[in-house]
C-alpha cells in the first residue's frame, strides 16, 4: 500500500465518507485509492508545487471540494462509472501552474513523473487525470471531455 508523502486522506475523501470510515479503516482508508493515482499525485507535486484537490478539512463551507478524488458508489456527482468511482482518478488544481500547462506538458513530454496517467479531462479549469485501462504505448494519452 503505498502512502503519499504530500496528502492527508482528507484531501481525497468526501468529509461524510472520511468521516464515517476513519474511526473503522483508518490509514486503511489508503487501500481505497488506486496506488498509480496516489504515486502520480506525489509526483505532480513534487513537480509542480502546492496541488489541491479535496480542501473541506481547510474551507468547511459549502463552496468546498468533496468529490474530487474518490467517489462512494452510491454518490450522484459524475457518471455511474466513473473513474473516481474505483479509486482510478483525481481532479486537481495548482498553484502555480494551469491545468491546461498541465495537461500540454503531460501531452508532449513522456515524463516519468506522468508515466501511470492514461487519461486526461480537456476543456476544464482543473487537472483530471486517471489510471483506466487504457493502451496508452499504443494509442498515447487519451483525451476525454466533460
Amino acid at each position: 500500500m503505498y502512502i503519499p508523502k504530500y496528502f492527508k486522506l482528507q484531501e481525497f475523501f468526501p468529509k461524510y465518507f472520511y468521516e464515517q470510515y476513519i474511526s473503522v479503516l483508518g490509514e486503511c482508508m489508503w487501500s481505497l485509492i488506486d496506488n498509480r493515482i496516489l504515486w502520480t499525485a506525489d509526483a505532480l507535486r513534487s513537480r509542480y508545487g502546492t496541488m489541491v484537490a479535496n480542501d473541506w478539512l481547510w474551507r468547511d463551507d459549502e463552496h468546498a471540494f468533496n468529490y474530487r478524488g474518490y467517489r462512494p458508489k452510491d454518490c450522484s456527482v459524475g457518471a455511474t462509472f466513473s473513474m473516481h468511482k474505483f479509486g482510478r482518478a483525481l481532479d486537481c488544481k495548482f498553484k502555480n501552474v494551469t491545468a491546461e500547462e498541465v495537461r500540454t506538458d503531460i501531452k508532449k513530454n513522456d515524463s516519468y513523473s506522468f508515466k501511470h496517467i492514461t487519461t486526461i479531462e480537456v476543456g476544464v479549469t482543473w487537472l483530471h487525470f486517471d489510471c483506466r485501462n487504457h493502451d496508452k504505448l499504443k494509442y498515447g494519452i487519451k483525451l476525454i471531455k466533460p
